[in-house]
């Protein structure tokens, strides 16, 4: 998966930023939706009814990104294999 990161319209506060991703631009909107139903798949696959945290867990995941948790620890801790990933600035 390819990121681009690219100035967009200048604002008072500078220049916003415009994801792309495989070149097609993406939204806060879209991230929303994206988190909307990986919460759903996550509470159907890992039920809280059934002790296991659901989509407590992806928040946890998060909350840990938000703070600044590196990507090393964050993978280490969630049991995710890391990708190859570029970001394009």
């Amino acid at each position: 998966m390819k990121i681009e990161m690219l100035s967009g319209k200048k604002t008072k506060y500078g220049y916003d930023i415009v994801y792309r991703i495989d070149g097609k631009q993406f939204s806060f909107l879209d991230i929303l939706f994206i988190l909307d139903l990986m919460f759903q798949n996550e509470d159907r696959i890992y039920p809280p009814s059934k002790g296991f945290k659901g989509r407590q867990m992806l928040v946890d995941a998060i909350n840990d990104v938000a703070n600044g948790m590196n990507w090393k620890t964050l993978c280490k801790k969630y049991k995710l294999n890391p990708k190859s990933l570029s970001v394009v600035l």
